[in-house]
């Protein structure tokens, strides 16, 4: 088994949505680069944290209890609260003024992609001591399952955080779409500890998670294009009012010239 190869694999998924960001979605190099530095940076507060508070939740020890109302709180804090707030807070260094909510958007997915990827290839890491030659093939078919749950998680949980710190950027508070990031992540990480037929649930929410991304991501294109739309109609008023303006206090000197030859 080729280490260097897997991990390349790894990272696969970021850079199909870098050629979808930058050709399809017609995003700027520049503006895909920060996103994708800031999601590699987000990933030290997130260890630090999930490393200091690893003794707190006892992940491992809940299962084994059974646990399991405990063990969901804690998957809502441990990996929802945690992860989404280092993100929403990280996501706050793409800077919305010169970009339209579709590229901001992207962004933010491109940012949760690079963090996932990166998070497959340190449990590849983590988990290649523990495999033998007989379990390389299973190593594999692990990493193609997280390439296909734990990366999609992170880019839609990423793009509703996202969408959040597009409205704080615009002065519109929006709490629901960082509530569902935290609540989905968490409730993605609940049912892919256990094995089985319940494990199906974590795709499920995977699922929704893509579905409220394309609904809030729809209601807030909307209203900035209301938003828009009813800034130029104040500025109008101004413009033909200065044009009218102007245009009197011209008539009255051609009277007045007019006058004086009579």
């Amino acid at each position: 088994m080729n280490v260097y190869l897997v991990l390349a694999l790894c990272f696969v998924p970021y850079i199909l949505m870098f050629v979808i960001a930058k050709f399809f979605c017609k995003a700027k190099i520049s503006t895909c680069l920060i996103a994708s530095l800031l999601g590699l940076l987000s990933v030290v507060p997130i260890v630090f944290l999930q490393y200091i508070f690893a003794d707190v939740f006892q992940v491992e020890r809940k299962i084994e209890l059974g646990a399991f109302f405990t063990l969901f709180l804690t998957c809502l804090l441990y990996n929802g609260l945690v992860e989404e707030g280092i993100k929403m807070l990280c996501l706050f260094g793409i800077s919305a003024k010169k970009l339209q909510l579709k590229e901001f958007f992207v962004a933010t997915l491109l940012f949760g992609m690079i963090l996932g990827c990166f998070e497959s290839a340190t449990y590849f890491l983590q988990h290649l001591q523990k495999t033998n030659a007989r379990g390389g093939q299973l190593l594999y078919d692990i990493l193609f399952l997280r390439m296909f749950s734990s990366d999609l998680i992170h880019m839609f949980c990423a793009g509703l955080s996202g969408l959040f710190v597009w409205g704080i950027k615009n002065k519109k508070i929006y709490v629901m779409p960082l509530v569902y990031a935290i609540f989905i992540h968490g409730i993605f990480n609940f049912f892919n500890y256990f094995n089985g037929g319940i494990q199906l649930f974590a795709y499920v929410a995977i699922f929704f998670a893509i579905i409220e991304c394309r609904v809030k991501y729809v209601k807030f294109a909307a209203e900035t294009e209301e938003t828009k739309v009813l800034a130029e109609d104040t500025k109008m008023p101004a413009k033909t009012k200065k044009s009218t303006k102007s245009k009197s206090s011209k008539v009255p000197k051609n009277v007045e010239l007019k006058e004086e030859k009579d």
